[in-house]
């Protein structure tokens, strides 16, 4: 990124931060608070793309970074780094978390060989696989998780932001807590022009989130 370009990151970061209200919660304070709806918004600026994520019924939005594409033969890995101006990052990948920094709970690394969105489609039944995540804080190092990915129909609560034609996609996630305990959690996604544009992912049991990009202040 171009310092120009870096430093208007900057600003309009702190510019939304500014514009949050602070809350009790620890959890939740894990990203700025922004409330009512209407002033949410007021400060995004026209240039830049935002996420909004969305903990427990409260919204707030993060500004995109920077977004690569790395091709192999047809298929394209797109990584997208999104920031807010309490200095938390996360980092999507093909519109997965692949880490979260600076988040109550973080994903510092992970690994696992994820199936492309066609794969999944294409499939005739569900493809299983394995991830391996460094999750602090605990110091729980490669930390495994079996995940069961399948195309799936539009969820009764869809989301009305998600307007047009998408397919739906679910993983069917097996994990343990904390405490070791066994966890087992369901993620959504929405996939329209090959994007996703709308999740439900989790990084721990007090952290599911629900994230939607906006470009230019609007829905893609």
């Amino acid at each position: 990124m171009q310092r120009s370009s870096f430093a208007k990151l900057l600003a309009v970061l702190t510019l939304v931060t500014l514009s949050g209200c602070n809350t009790t919660n620890p959890v939740v304070d894990t990203f700025t608070t922004l409330l009512p709806w209407r002033a949410q918004y007021a400060d995004i600026q026209p240039g830049f793309e935002y996420l909004v994520v969305e903990l427990d019924g409260k919204a707030s939005v993060m500004a995109l970074g920077s977004r690569g594409v790395a091709r192999e033969g047809d298929f394209a890995t797109t990584n997208e780094y999104w920031y807010n101006g309490q200095g938390e990052m996360l980092h999507l990948q093909n519109g997965r978390i692949q880490n979260a920094i600076g988040t109550t709970r973080e994903i510092r690394r992970l690994e696992g060989k994820v199936p492309a969105w066609r794969d999944i489609d294409n499939a005739s039944r569900a493809l299983s696989w394995v991830r391996g995540l460094d999750v602090m804080p605990g110091d729980r190092f490669s930390l495994k998780e079996t995940l069961i990915s399948y195309k799936t129909v539009a969820p009764y609560s869809a989301p009305k932001e998600v307007v047009g034609e998408v397919v739906w996609f679910a993983d069917e996630v097996s994990s343990t807590n904390e405490q070791n305990k066994p966890w087992r959690y369901k993620q959504l996604f929405a996939l329209q022009n090959g994007r996703v544009v709308y999740s439900e992912q989790c990084i721990a049991p007090s952290l599911c989130l629900k994230l939607r990009p906006l470009v230019g202040g609007k829905q893609p």
